[in-house]
């Protein structure tokens, strides 16, 4: 690789994607595991004890896994720190992470946990790492930086967790992004899983298949009620690895559901007081300056692996005009590169011209400590 070219890393709960700044796509896009050989099992002939991504899980009955990244946090910093010198050496080529400046990516934590959780990694990658270099962003704020955007409320929808962050001229305002873990793809992928197997003759117990027939076949509509009288009776048929086929209705869009209607999951429990995400945009844009929320309603912007969902923009932009009242435009853009706009984001703000005033030297750690990074990496 270039010398010196700033290394990009989305480390997202499900996916991690990895590449070099400057590039329209990531080199690489793995599952965010990490996996150790259990004890009394004997590895294959040549074969590492610690794997990641993909294989790990392709042995996974004979390994630990763990799931660094989660709701936002870092779950397990050891075994991040393996996924990092996995991308760094195996995957990008690098001797060592000595010579690689990186670019990280975060999640929108509270500030004073995001404030900790900064100035922990920041301290891991000068420390242990060793890398000349340092920046760490919002996955949010890059999603809009990838559109070329200064203004504007990102929906993001990961695998653990829902958000909505507004960016104005260029900075985040803190004080009003919501999240939620109610609509998220591994709620999606649960429900769709429970109601399948209540089905007489289906058993999915691998999650993993779970979530290959929800990326395949679930939409979200615009009349839910509705969608009953006219697609309950229609099915599509999914092959399950095993050779069965089973046929998916209704399933397909009551999965989806409650990410606009969250009660739907546990009426009664955690689901009961949560917010829709366009409930939670609309608290997000009405939390900010009134001057800028006309252009945060023109510039909602939808990002994250589970925004890929069918029409989740058309319903989107209906809840949002019912919510913004009459008079205001409402605008949804759905960029198709949107389940990868943080790493594409990152990779355009390495290669700004001011982006060297931004990062973190070894230099500047050494002499002011990793508190350095809440000063300089402000969104």
């Amino acid at each position: 690789m270039t010398a010196m070219r700033t290394i990009v890393i989305d480390n997202g709960a499900y996916l991690t994607r990895v590449g070099i700044s400057g590039r329209d796509v990531p080199e690489e896009t793995f599952r965010t595991v990490v996996g150790r050989k259990k004890e009394g099992t004997e590895s294959a002939s040549g074969a590492s004890d610690i794997l990641v991504g993909e294989d790990a899980l392709e042995v996974r009955d004979a390994l630990n896994l763990s799931y660094p990244v989660d709701k936002y946090r870092i779950t397990n910093m050891e075994d991040l720190g393996h996924i990092w010198r996995f991308t760094c050496m195996d995957v990008l080529g690098c001797d060592s992470l000595e010579e690689c400046p990186m670019l990280l990516t975060d999640g929108p934590l509270e500030a004073s946990e995001r404030a900790k959780s900064r100035a922990r990694l920041t301290e891991i990658m000068f420390e242990k790492c060793k890398v000349p270099s340092f920046y760490v962003a919002l996955q949010q704020f890059l999603a809009l930086i990838s559109l070329d955007h200064t203004t504007g409320l990102v929906v993001d929808i990961g695998e653990s967790m829902a958000s909505t962050v507004p960016v104005v001229d260029g900075a985040v305002v803190q004080d009003a992004i919501q999240t939620t873990d109610v609509a998220s793809g591994r709620q999606m992928t649960d429900l769709l899983m429970k109601m399948l197997n209540e089905r007489e003759g289906i058993s999915i117990t691998d999650r993993e298949i779970a979530t290959a027939i929800k990326e395949k076949l679930s939409y979200v509509t615009c009349d839910f009620e509705g969608e009953f009288k006219f697609a309950g009776s229609a099915t599509e048929d999914y092959t399950l690895p095993d050779g069965q086929v089973i046929g998916v209705g209704t399933e397909r869009f009551q999965c989806t559901e409650p990410l606009f209607q969250p009660f739907l999951l546990d009426p009664e429990g955690v689901g009961s007081n949560a917010l829709g995400i366009h409930q939670m945009a609309h608290k997000s844009i009405e939390s900010c300056v009134e001057s800028s929320r006309a252009d945060l309603y023109k510039s909602i912007v939808t990002a994250g692996g589970s925004s890929l969902i069918s029409n989740l923009s058309g319903r989107l932009k209906q809840e949002m005009k019912a919510l913004a009242g009459d008079g205001t435009e409402v605008r949804v853009l759905t960029p198709p590169t949107r389940a990868l706009s943080a790493w594409l984001g990152g990779s355009l703000l390495a290669e700004w011209e001011g982006f060297p005033e931004l990062v973190i030297s070894a230099q500047e750690y050494q002499e002011k400590g990793a508190e350095i990074v809440n000063q300089k990496c402000k969104n």
